[in-house]
């Protein structure tokens, strides 16, 4: 992973081949060798809407996108790979935001899993760190959006999954279709990071295909109604 690439002196943010299964194929990655330290491996990045997320259960387990030197376009790592680099040792995510005023804050979770297919990549995620600059609040842990049961059913501990054509979530539909995005939904999500970028970030139900807030969210930061301009998530182990 990156981390061991930085260890090995591979101290510039770009890209490099990993193998974190000996014999399997390599995997192109985009590192940051600089923030916090180094050692992140990105698993998404999304800045516009060049590439749809809204892909199905076959794309979100290869992964889909394009990796560049300059970590400038959209993709998804793959969900078998994010399994795959959870599963060998203790890791921590780092999610950095930006919004159309350019301020940027990030979340960080100091445990950070991912199960096997046989789960539906079932999420494991806890220990938020808030950003010193500003907390923007543990968006994973749910978030009351005015109703009573809203943190209960957009919590995203222990979800599995969802695609538009392979429905785990908690909803009567299917939350990856309303929100337009695969992701680990509830009934549906306090964060979604896959869904539309709407350009200047406030949106409104006349906009959306379903009427539902499809926007990339981080709901006790910005709200439902808020589509942020660029997202990043990326992974590290615990031990570095």
């Amino acid at each position: 992973d990156c981390a061991e690439i930085f260890t090995n002196g591979g101290r510039e943010s770009g890209m490099y081949v990993i193998t974190p299964v000996p014999g399997q194929i390599p995997k192109l990655v985009y590192c940051d060798q600089e923030t916090d330290g180094g050692g992140w491996t990105y698993i998404q990045h999304h800045i516009n809407n060049d590439v749809n997320f809204n892909k199905d259960w076959i794309q979100y387990q290869h992964g889909f996108g394009t990796v560049d030197c300059n970590g400038g376009n959209n993709f998804w790592l793959g969900n078998e790979m994010i399994h795959i680099m959870t599963s060998q040792s203790h890791q921590y995510m780092r999610v950095d935001l930006k919004d159309w005023d350019n301020n940027e804050r990030y979340a960080l979770y100091t445990h950070f899993r991912v199960g096997s297919a046989a789960t539906d990549y079932t999420l494991t995620v806890g220990g938020y760190q808030g950003d010193p600059r500003g907390d923007i609040g543990d968006a994973f842990s749910g978030y009351n959006f005015g109703h009573p049961d809203d943190v209960a059913i957009t919590r995203q501990h222990g979800m599995r999954f969802t695609t538009r054509d392979h429905d785990r979530d908690n909803f009567e539909g299917n939350c990856a279709m309303n929100e337009a995005g695969g992701w680990w939904y509830n009934s549906c999500s306090a964060v979604n990071l896959n869904g539309v970028i709407y350009h200047n970030g406030v949106y409104n139900e006349s906009i959306t295909s379903h009427g539902f807030d499809n926007g990339m969210i981080w709901g006790p930061w910005k709200g439902a109604w808020y589509s942020l301009k660029e997202a990043s998530m990326k992974i590290r182990p615990a031990s570095f």
